[in-house]
């Protein structure tokens, strides 16, 4: 049996000014639907939302920074079965103090 965050990979830089996240996860054998399997997944060791069929997922408005990122497969009841390794990834977000971007140039307002 196997379990894994495909993408992010591990220690991945990700730039999105919106901080979303998009998270696919690997699961051998296949998921057991039927019986009530689903996925948990979790940002910086908390759970995030609902268990859930889908392999994929989208974390929204991260704050920039480091995060981890793991998945579980939970049974009908909650009760988890199994769990991926976390993977660390880094997010940059443009700095609103900064909206040109680093390295802009400044506009000239002199005479």
């Amino acid at each position: 049996q196997s379990l894994g965050v495909v993408t992010p990979t591990q220690d991945e830089t990700l730039r999105d000014n919106t901080g979303n996240v998009a998270v696919s996860v690997a699961v051998q054998p296949a998921l057991k639907k039927g019986a009530g399997h689903r996925f948990q997944y979790y940002l910086d060791g908390q759970s995030e939302g609902q268990p859930k069929i889908s392999d994929r997922t989208v974390f929204q408005n991260l704050d920039r920074g480091a995060h981890t990122v793991a998945v579980a497969v939970v049974d009908a009841s909650g009760k988890e079965i199994q769990r991926s390794a976390a993977v660390r990834f880094y997010l940059h977000r443009q700095s609103t103090n900064v909206p040109g971007g680093p390295g802009q140039p400044t506009p000239f307002r002199g005479n």
